[in-house]
């Protein structure tokens, strides 16, 4: 049986993942720019679903991948920068 993760464990995961989907995503017309404090906010909501890393793939995708790559596909980006942000609680994408 597995032990549960901490929240530092989870944010580093989350980092980790995030900045990779970034990588993929980013392209020489614009870059991406995320707070620090998305990472724990996405560890925060895994820790309350209870189910560990499976929370915070399904967080991101829900919460960033989706919105971030529908933007770029919908918009063809002519923006320089893409923000992701906590606002009110909730993740913002942004572009500036």
């Amino acid at each position: 049986m597995f032990s549960k993760l901490k929240h530092e464990n989870l944010s580093k995961i989350a980092r980790s993942t995030i900045q990779r989907l970034v990588k993929n995503i980013e392209s020489e017309s614009f870059f991406i720019d995320i707070a620090d404090n998305i990472y724990d906010w996405i560890a925060e909501k895994a820790i309350k679903d209870n189910k560990g890393v499976r929370s915070i793939y399904r967080e991101i995708d829900q919460h960033i991948y989706n919105p971030l790559f529908s933007l770029v596909n919908k918009e063809q980006i002519k923006c320089q920068k893409i923000e992701i942000i906590i606002q009110n609680n909730q993740i913002r994408i942004k572009k500036t």
